[in-house]
């Protein structure tokens, strides 16, 4: 192989990052080729929430939307193995939407994402 061949496929391999937009399921990929899966699970209290989860790189990420006619206050736990529980907290008006993440540092058999929902 030449070595601007290797050189084509090496940058062609580190720009491809899988992501998955799957309800509930995804994956984080490391440069050394660990991948292991993202789950997602919500008490939404009988509110209207969107939840899509994510990942980019090696960053575990949950996109809430507020399909609700009220103010929701809502906590995202992610836990990925042997690093430290992240939590995180937003609170959404009618209509809008945001994103909480996290990243993972260390390998990590999977990470969990527990949503929590309520009306504010």
């Amino acid at each position: 192989m030449k070595p601007s061949n290797f050189l084509c496929l090496f940058i062609c391999l580190m720009l491809v990052v899988p992501m998955s937009l799957q309800a509930g399921h995804g994956t984080v990929a490391f440069w050394g080729g660990t991948i292991f899966p993202l789950t997602t699970s919500a008490h939404l209290n009988d509110l209207r929430i969107k939840i899509t989860p994510a990942t980019i790189g090696r960053v575990g990420l949950v996109r809430l939307e507020n399909q609700d006619n009220k103010s929701v206050r809502c906590r995202a736990v992610f836990s990925s193995g042997p690093e430290k529980i992240g939590r995180r907290q937003v609170l959404l008006k009618p209509g809008r939407s945001a994103t909480m993440s996290k990243a993972v540092w260390r390998y990590a058999a999977r990470m969990h994402i527990m949503v929590t929902c309520k009306a504010y």
